[in-house]
């Protein structure tokens, strides 16, 4: 009932807005049913107003999503998206997630993620022997790749004789994606079981969901941000932008657009998803290797600043509003 509460409270403002004569309606659009369910509603009211309608994906599996529907489904979908005047994706290589249509091509333009606000830059250094500072940022889901993270500081510990510290900050959850299924409750008790079991009750702790002036506190004194994702609703996550605008060596999957933050071997490390000797072995070379370590955290800070900054993402933003897009420039992107 709370849901339908709000839907219809949102419904209502929306068409208080066409009544004062507002015509762009921007709408970050879901990868769900419940999601498309609201905004077939609001499309279809705009459009039938004679609004330009721009939809805004946060996430990569829209294709999924639509795959998923049936006959019917599917149908519904398609013509929902050709009422809209844009689709922004995050990233180039999101772009195909609207290929089941190929009326939408020419609708579909690139926007960057960015953070809420802009952040100082910083660089890093560190001296090798240095204990070293492992971050976990996100909700403990298992295809978010924690286990392998926690698994990664064993070996580091005990197979490499590394004197490390992980901090895992976030709340467990589950997703329809889990390769097990269980419930936070469980999956924390396994995960408060394997660091006894692998005597890491002073290498690794979990502490919860952070945010503020905590979390900022967490990425400034952390060494790597390790994120092995294979979650199949990422995006472009902002807890890596983050990460990399303060000088954090990211270690990350090749996964959605992931790879439009972390340049392999230049800002930080792409390692296969569930390998966490893979992420072992990045963690202590870099450590061990201080001029590596400082080139990367400086890359990794430029390329913040170069590419995900607020300014660059509401310039682009602004454009994609302003554009008067018609059939006919339809082809021509942002």
């Amino acid at each position: 009932m709370n849901r339908i509460a709000e839907m219809l409270c949102a419904l209502a403002k929306f068409l208080v807005g066409l009544a004062k004569g507002y015509r762009v309606v921007y709408l970050l659009i879901a990868q769900s049913l419940a999601g498309f369910s609201r905004d077939m509603v609001f499309i279809w009211c705009a459009w039938l107003c004679g609004c330009r309608v721009i939809a805004h994906l946060k996430g990569g599996n829209y294709d999924g999503f639509y795959g998923g529907r049936s006959v019917v489904g599917k149908f519904l979908i398609r013509h929902t998206l050709r009422r809209t005047q844009r689709i922004i994706v995050l990233s180039e290589r999101l772009r195909h997630m609207y290929a089941f249509d190929r009326t939408l091509d020419g609708r579909v333009v690139v926007v960057n993620n960015s953070p809420p606000a802009d952040l100082d830059v910083k660089y890093r250094e560190r001296r090798a022997g240095d204990t070293v500072k492992v971050l976990y940022l996100s909700n403990l889901i298992q295809s978010k790749g924690y286990p392998a993270v926690l698994e990664a500081v064993r070996i580091l510990k005990h197979e490499r004789s590394v004197n490390v510290k992980a901090t895992f900050a976030g709340r467990f959850d589950s997703a329809d994606d889990d390769a097990v299924e269980m419930s936070p409750l469980e999956a924390e008790a396994r995960f408060n079981r394997a660091i006894e079991e692998g005597d890491l009750q002073q290498s690794a702790e979990h502490i919860g969901a952070v945010s503020g002036d905590r979390k900022w506190s967490l990425i400034d004194d952390s060494d790597f941000f390790i994120l092995p994702t294979s979650y199949r609703y990422e995006g472009q996550p902002v807890s890596i932008i983050e990460a990399m605008a303060r000088g954090c060596i990211v270690i990350a999957t090749n996964h959605r657009a992931i790879p439009d933050l972390v340049v392999d071997g230049e800002t930080g490390v792409l390692v296969e998803y569930d390998c966490p000797r893979q992420i072992a072995a990045a963690v202590s070379r870099l450590a061990a290797d201080p001029a590596a370590y400082a080139a990367a955290s400086r890359a990794a800070a430029d390329r913040y600043r170069e590419r995900f900054t607020v300014e660059r993402h509401v310039d682009a933003m602004v454009r994609v509003l302003a554009d008067p897009w018609t059939e006919d420039n339809a082809g021509q992107g942002i």
